[in-house]
């Protein structure tokens, strides 16, 4: 099997997480990324596969469980890797975001989106509205031309295509993504107001939320 193929396919999609993460930290209070690593894992057959992880950084002294500071910057984030990873496939959207774990990479993804309905006590039309927000805003920017000058970025040396574990560097791809970062910044930031306008009416009375009402 090739292996080259697989991880590129993972390496955007984390790559679409840390692009996120990079627009929270500038804009909605969190923090950016810590650090992304690619592994590849052994499946039936004595075949392989890759997966990836991206942990974001956490304030100083963090606890586990405290509240969501923005669902929509949140939700946002979580969507973004899938994103990435089919604007680069060009496939649709549901290859990677959806809730079946049928070869779907991303399904990890769709219900951590689905939680964050769940904490915020989202009304059934909401949370229908919600993937609506997010099936759309990927129609909307896949043929976006920032993208193909993104795809276009050396990133082989980054990649040891023989190493089990592969960690990225969050410092050299935030120099190497820069021209797009600042390109797409306006993208980014009206879809996280598009998903603040349906989170907005639930912020007070979730106790998800730490009764924030600002972005």
């Amino acid at each position: 099997m090739n292996a080259e193929p697989m991880i590129k396919r993972v390496f955007w999609h984390e790559s679409g997480h840390f692009i996120a993460g990079y627009y929270n930290k500038h804009h909605y209070g969190y923090f950016g990324t810590e650090r992304f690593t690619i592994k590849r894992v052994e499946t039936l057959n004595q075949n392989f596969d890759y997966t990836g992880a991206h942990k974001p950084k956490e304030p100083e002294n963090y606890v586990p469980g405290t509240p969501i500071k923005n669902p929509a910057a949140h939700v946002a984030e979580l969507a973004y890797g899938c994103f990435l990873q089919c604007i680069y496939l060009d496939n649709p959207i549901l290859s990677c975001f959806d809730s079946e774990k049928t070869g779907v990479h991303g399904f990890h993804d769709y219900g951590d989106v689905a939680s964050v309905a769940l904490k915020f006590m989202l009304s059934v039309k909401d949370k229908r509205t919600l993937y609506d927000i997010i099936y759309e805003q990927f129609e909307l920017i896949k043929d976006n031309s920032e993208f193909k000058e993104l795809f276009e970025i050396s990133i082989e040396d980054l990649i040891q295509f023989d190493e089990p574990i592969i960690d990225i560097d969050p410092v050299e791809l935030e120099k190497r993504f820069k021209n797009f970062l600042i390109v797409h910044e306006k993208t980014y930031k009206r879809f996280v107001e598009k998903l603040y306008g349906l989170f907005y009416p639930y912020l007070s009375q979730s106790p998800s939320s730490g009764n924030r009402k600002k972005m």
